[in-house]
């Protein structure tokens, strides 16, 4: 769908200045291999020296501040693109990185966080191919994406005494 694909390249387009525009395409689908319909899938880069692909020489001078305030801009810049009925999704996003942060987000479903590598060859997937967005070159394939099912937890925090905590930090955590 055209309106779909072209929703899904304004972000991209404002931080286009960043560098090229990749294509990035996939297919998220349920536990069961269904495809899930209305996913949102964002791509993000964080841009300047850091990449998630890089490995531990890239935090040699890390800076908390400054890396707060590039993922602020990566999530205002992030590209955006809505699933299918069939499941699946395309975007561009810009960055020359060694790999592309996604995370797909469904009602229903845990929140999906994925890196595609763009040396998917070193990864054992298929070859990846991340040529500019609209130049009629191959993408590079996210994959099959599967989401878990989620549940809504809720209580109250008590100390040892019984009297509700008030600001507690509650997360949850593992499998099943």
């Amino acid at each position: 769908d055209p309106t779909r694909e072209a929703a899904a390249l304004p972000a991209a387009a404002a931080a286009a200045n960043r560098g090229p525009l990749r294509t990035v395409t996939g297919r998220v689908v349920d536990p069961a291999g269904k495809p899930v319909a209305g996913a949102e899938v964002r791509a993000w880069q964080l841009g300047g020296a850091f990449d998630p692909g890089a490995g531990p020489e890239a935090f040699a001078e890390f800076d908390p501040d400054t890396m707060r305030e590039r993922f602020e801009q990566a999530r205002r810049d992030a590209a955006v693109a809505t699933t299918e009925a069939d499941g699946t999704f395309r975007l561009a996003t810009p960055g020359t990185g060694r790999a592309v942060p996604l995370r797909v987000l469904a009602r229903g479903f845990v929140r999906l966080d994925h890196t595609v590598r763009v040396d998917a060859a070193a990864a054992g997937a298929a070859p990846a191919v991340a040529p500019p967005a609209g130049d009629g070159g191959a993408a590079l394939d996210a994959g099959t994406l599967t989401l878990r099912t989620g549940a809504i937890v809720r209580g109250r925090v008590v100390d040892g005494t019984g009297t509700p905590v008030a600001g507690a930090l509650v997360a949850a955590d593992g499998q099943g």
